[in-house]
């Protein structure tokens, strides 16, 4: 909102209130070419989940090089 740009957003998918999926959704309204890496520790929702498009996702817990590995491919330089 405040015209701030970011190379990529990680974020859960599971989170109290307002759902990781549904607050991209939003900022994707504003950002259509927002990078997202979800988050999950639900092993349904690291396969084919349609609610998150083509956006990347991993499972919790996770080791750093296995977020560093996909922080690479969903900003596209993996």
């Amino acid at each position: 909102a405040r015209g701030e740009s970011y190379d990529l957003v990680v974020i859960d998918i599971a989170m109290p209130g307002l759902s990781g999926i549904e607050t991209v959704r939003r900022a994707r309204e504003k950002r259509p070419e927002l990078r997202v890496l979800y988050a999950t520790g639900y092993a349904e929702t690291v396969g084919d989940d349609t609610r998150t498009g083509a956006d990347r996702r991993i499972k919790k817990p996770f080791r750093l090089a296995e977020l560093t590995t996909e922080v690479r491919n969903a900003i596209g330089r993996g």
